[in-house]
Formats: structure tokens, C-alpha cells, sequence
């Protein structure tokens, strides 16, 4: 499977979107979930954001499990920047 900067970015995007602190006490993760989007390709990339560190995870069994994402990272919030900046034109998101 090839890596997709768009699913990337829109699985980084929904993160940052959705996460807050009172879900952080409740142990709850985030729904990552597209219409257009196969899942497996999102695990996918999810396994490829886990791998880089970009997002945080709640752990399982000691692991972190890319089933359950809870938060960007610093890293992930940069790169997130970046990938608007790179796909952004006159002010809009070239990238979705």
C-alpha cells in the first residue's frame, strides 16, 4: 500500500478537530471514520502515524494501539502546518 499525504492529512485534521482535554479524562478516542476512504487504508495510515510518532495513542496491553488515537503530538500538530501550507493556494486547502 502505498503512504497518501491527503489521508494523512485529513486523519491528522479529524485529531486535531476532535480532541479535547474532557476526552482525554474519559479514556475516550477519537472516530476516525470517512465515507470516501476505505478503513483499511486509515488503519494504514494510522500504523504509519504511530510508526513517525505524529499521534498519540491510548495504550493496550503496553502497545500503543492505532485503533484507539487519542492526540497530535507537538510533531503532529507541525507537520499537520505543514501539509496546509504546502497544499494550501490563495488562502484554500488544495488538498480536500
Amino acid at each position: 500500500m502505498k503512504r497518501d499525504e491527503r489521508v494523512i492529512y485529513r486523519i491528522l485534521k479529524k485529531i486535531e478537530e476532535e480532541s479535547n482535554i474532557e476526552q482525554f479524562d474519559n479514556y475516550e478516542s477519537i472516530s476516525l471514520s470517512f465515507d470516501d476512504i476505505d478503513q483499511d487504508i486509515v488503519k494504514y495510515h494510522l500504523i504509519l502515524l504511530t510508526d513517525t510518532n505524529l499521534v498519540d495513542f491510548y495504550l493496550f496491553d503496553n502497545k500503543r494501539n492505532p485503533d484507539r488515537p487519542k492526540r497530535l503530538t507537538l510533531s503532529g500538530h507541525d507537520y499537520l502546518d505543514h501539509l496546509r501550507e504546502k497544499y494550501s493556494h490563495n488562502g484554500k486547502s488544495g488538498i480536500y
